[in-house]
């Protein structure tokens, strides 16, 4: 009696030697590559905590630098003929100094994860930034008629042309904000937007560095610049391509910057300015 030949069998895949799968499993890893995801995206998290913090954090000194002689500094490295700060200047430098002490601490608290804090603290944004504006248009007006009333006060420039460069980045800066508030819950593009902020907060400061060294303090804008280009090539690092936040907001803050100042060295400004002066 002739029996039937057995079905071949095919071969099975041979299953991964024991070294490998314990070396995945110690790296925490799987073999189909879910876990190696989840790794990769937490160094990519990790890199935007470092990037975002130290953003703020580089941007507050490059402000401390800036107003330590008129502000931070000023008892020791003001000129002697130099006047005292009135109440209006101390309170105004108060609140912009408890917005960089805020948009430091931000970042911050992301990082160690504490975002309870982070949300309960980003309301104090929506009492500061009107605060700011309305302070830094009544210090202008203040230094106008000091300038219009008072010969003995020395400025390095004219006092029209300080107004304007301190006035240029409001508009941006409320809108940028304001845009960040409004897209609080979409992560990439609010911190994103705040991080372009710092580019006009320290517009100011840079100005003040560059009259100390004699330097065209117009090149000031070029902080936002700065501030764009390294958002850009950290998510051309991170991510291979870039968000739409940074070119997009970058450039109109520029641009309303740009268009503020080209009226600002209009006749109609400087006519505007001597009737604030009184």
């Amino acid at each position: 009696m002739i029996q039937a030949a057995p079905p071949p069998r095919l071969p099975s895949a041979p299953a991964p030697r024991r070294g490998t799968v314990a070396l995945l499993r110690d790296a925490g890893m799987s073999a189909d590559g879910t876990a190696v995801r989840a790794v990769a995206a937490r160094g990519a998290w990790s890199a935007e905590r470092v990037y975002f913090t130290g953003l703020a954090l580089a941007s507050a000194i490059v402000i401390f630098i800036g107003f330590s002689p008129t502000y931070f500094l000023s008892r020791w490295l003001a000129p002697p003929d130099s006047t005292a700060l009135g109440l209006l200047a101390h309170v105004h430098g108060a609140v912009f100094t408890s917005w960089v002490l805020l948009g430091v601490a931000q970042p911050a608290l992301i990082a160690g994860g504490n975002r309870a804090l982070h949300r309960r603290l980003g309301w104090a944004a929506a009492v500061l930034l009107p605060a700011m504006v309305v302070l830094a248009v009544a210090l202008g007006i203040q230094t106008l008629r000091v300038a219009a009333h008072d010969p003995s006060v020395h400025f390095t420039i004219p006092p029209w042309l300080l107004f304007a460069l301190n006035l240029q980045s409001l508009p941006g800066l409320v809108a940028l904000v304001g845009l960040a508030m409004a897209w609080r819950r979409r992560s990439a593009v609010h911190k994103r937007l705040m991080a372009l902020s710092w580019g006009l907060l320290t517009a100011p400061a840079v100005g003040r560095i560059l009259i100390h060294h004699h330097l065209p303090v117009l090149y000031a804008m070029a902080a936002m610049p700065v501030v764009m280009l390294s958002g850009i090539v950290f998510d051309l690092v991170t991510r291979r391509r870039i968000h739409p936040v940074w070119p997009i907001g970058g450039l109109a803050a520029m641009g309303s910057g740009q268009l503020f100042m080209m009226f600002a060295h209009t006749p109609a400004w400087r006519a505007y300015c001597a009737w604030l002066a009184g």
